[in-house]
């Protein structure tokens, strides 16, 4: 199966459309998730990881962190980001 779109930027465009209640962040992450998915055929997010971390050329940390804030609520990552500052 192909996939829909053949960039990250395009697909980000696409789910934009499609979630418009979402914020640019969300959409995007919400993005990244979806097309690393599509593309590795698997959903675990060491899998998805790798990928994005080496299509973006980003680290495989920076990359995961991002992926798993976007699953917590708000107040979480406020406390994430002050612990950070610490």
């Amino acid at each position: 199966m192909s996939p829909p779109c053949s960039s990250i930027d395009e697909w980000i465009k696409t789910v934009t459309a499609h979630f418009p209640a979402l914020s640019k962040p969300q959409a995007t992450v919400l993005a990244l998730w979806s097309f690393g998915m599509m593309m590795t055929q698997k959903c675990g997010q060491t899998t998805v990881t790798r990928f994005l971390a080496e299509v973006l050329g980003r680290k495989k940390a920076a990359v995961r962190q991002r992926l798993r804030e976007w699953t917590w609520e708000k107040e979480s990552k406020r406390l994430s980001e002050q612990r950070n500052w610490i």
